[in-house]
């Protein structure tokens, strides 16, 4: 990899930032939305971003505020239309409305990336889908222009409930609702590291840390039953919990799409076990339909790969598809994860082969 200069998204002070590439309009613009913290407000801000690849510099756009007070822990998806039509110059942002996690509700708003410009428009107000104390909280579109789940955590340490909702949003009036019920996949436990992966326009698939007596990695495919016919207030149920991890002390986990059957999960686990502590690790899973029904599981490998072995911390993962790096166009399926190590920012491959189901990562 060869890495530009730094370039300062925002000079006053954030943190939690996110970003998202918003695809299908170049592929080279992005948002990136954060918390502020130059001042008491702890306000919420976004600002598009384009790529120059030629010159490899970014040109930011105007910041414009989502939230004027207290917006923590920002997480955006972009919305997908389908169809001819594809990726859409909309996204979806989920926050605390609170000046830190587990301080205030769990709030989404809609907004609209204007790449001529690089500006950024909102809706005219937020949809709440937690109104207590909101921790983690992710999103998922499952159903093309209207539907989505959002997932969360409730209490100080998580320690209530783990829960997901139906929503659906307006791209003309880029509002959002909620369903008046929510459908918990955890009571009475801390959860943490939550993430979240489409498996069709029914199915997802929600993975987090739970705390028993070690903190284990569990997975749920939860389902939407009967085709959203009740629109928002349509029932979510959830299948067997699946063992992601039993090391203990699993945290911060990342779900891709390898194939449209094939994901890649990876995580940090910070385990009282000897020799996995601080661990960076990933497994593979496959998408499998429970026999003729609507319903499905995943197969998680029991053979994970570590591909850091001492003080991770912020872990994200990338697919780069075989044969596309230039010049040669004859690269390997690989799995690119970028981290935080006890010193420095690494990023590093690994190799996927998929008869085996096994990752080969770089030294």
């Amino acid at each position: 990899i060869e890495w530009s200069g730094e370039y300062t998204y925002f000079d006053g002070g954030s943190r939690n930032p996110y970003t998202v590439n918003i695809r299908g309009q170049d592929n080279q613009s992005l948002v990136i939305c954060f918390e502020e913290l130059q001042d008491d407000k702890y306000s919420g801000i976004c600002e598009g971003a384009q790529l120059d690849i030629e010159n490899t510099q970014i040109n930011y756009g105007p910041k414009t505020l989502f939230q004027l007070y207290n917006a923590s822990n920002p997480y955006e998806i972009q919305i997908w239309a389908g169809g001819e039509t594809g990726w859409t110059n909309y996204f979806l942002l989920a926050y605390t409305n609170g000046p830190d996690r587990a301080e205030g509700p769990g709030k989404v708003v809609m907004g609209q990336y204007l790449p001529n410009d690089q500006r950024i428009i909102y809706g005219t107000s937020q949809g709440t889908f937690n109104p207590y104390f909101n921790d983690q909280s992710v999103l998922i579109e499952l159903q093309n222009n209207s539907y989505f789940i959002v997932c969360s955590s409730i209490g100080p340490r998580n320690q209530y409930n783990t829960e997901c909702r139906v929503g659906k949003y307006d791209l003309e009036t880029l509002l959002v609702g909620f369903g008046s019920r929510t459908f918990n996949i955890s009571t009475g436990h801390t959860t943490t590291g939550m993430a979240v992966t489409r498996i069709n326009s029914n199915n997802f698939l929600v993975c987090f840390g739970e705390y028993l007596a070690i903190k284990e990695g569990v997975c749920v495919v939860g389902t939407v039953t009967n085709n959203f016919q009740n629109g928002i207030e349509t029932p979510i149920t959830f299948g067997t919990k699946l063992i992601l991890d039993e090391d203990g002390g699993v945290d911060e986990i990342k779900i891709i799409h390898l194939s449209s059957t094939v994901l890649a999960i990876c995580y940090t686990v910070d385990s009282l076990i000897p020799d996995f502590e601080n661990v960076g690790r990933c497994r593979l899973a496959t998408i499998q339909q429970i026999g003729s029904t609507t319903e499905y599981t995943v197969v998680i490998q029991n053979k994970p790969v570590d591909f850091q072995s001492n003080g991770i911390d912020s872990p994200t993962i990338f697919r780069v598809p075989a044969n596309v790096l230039v010049p040669n166009n004859n690269n390997p399926e690989l799995l690119g994860v970028c981290y935080v190590d006890a010193n420095n920012g690494v990023c590093k491959f690994g190799q996927i082969d998929f008869p085996t189901m096994s990752i080969i990562f770089d030294a």
